[in-house]
């Protein structure tokens, strides 16, 4: 899970500068991640959730199954989330700042429309005031799921 974050921050940070993803000013940014490698299964939408909110991404039955990161010999902690304060990624504060969505998909057909009926996309809680808000922006989405 970490470097799945590590790879998605590539696509905002290279050389310690921001990279790709200007300040919004009226553009919607979102990051797609090929997850089919991940997990050798393309991980679940309970991994793609960590991966964004971290551990409060997490319903109460899921969080005790949330991937941990021992920092120190006895101390695990569960893995933070990009769109988390405190997030130990350095450029973690760029996604929260530019990035309104990350969509997570791991194909597997190669069909047509394949991409539109698995992503799952999450909005950064950064940049909404509130659900409705995130799911009126993401209405533009092209790929959006036929279910939206």
């Amino acid at each position: 899970m970490i470097r799945v974050e590590e790879k998605i921050v590539e696509k905002v940070w290279a050389n310690g500068l921001p990279t790709k993803f200007p300040e919004p000013r009226g553009a919607i940014h979102l990051i797609l991640v090929d997850m089919r490698g991940y997990l050798d299964h393309g991980g679940t939408i309970r991994d793609y959730q960590q991966t964004a909110y971290g551990w409060f991404g997490l319903s109460f039955n899921q969080a005790r199954w949330a991937y941990r990161w021992e920092i120190a010999p006895g101390r695990p902690e569960p893995i933070k989330g990009l769109f988390e304060e405190g997030s130990p990624l350095p450029a973690a504060r760029l996604i929260q700042e530019r990035i309104h969505f990350v969509g997570f998909d791991s194909e597997r057909a190669y069909r047509e429309g394949e991409i539109r009926n698995i992503g799952y996309y999450i909005a950064n809680w950064h940049l909404f005031s509130d659900d409705s808000q995130a799911r009126e922006v993401f209405a533009s989405y092209p790929l959006q799921p036929s279910s939206s």
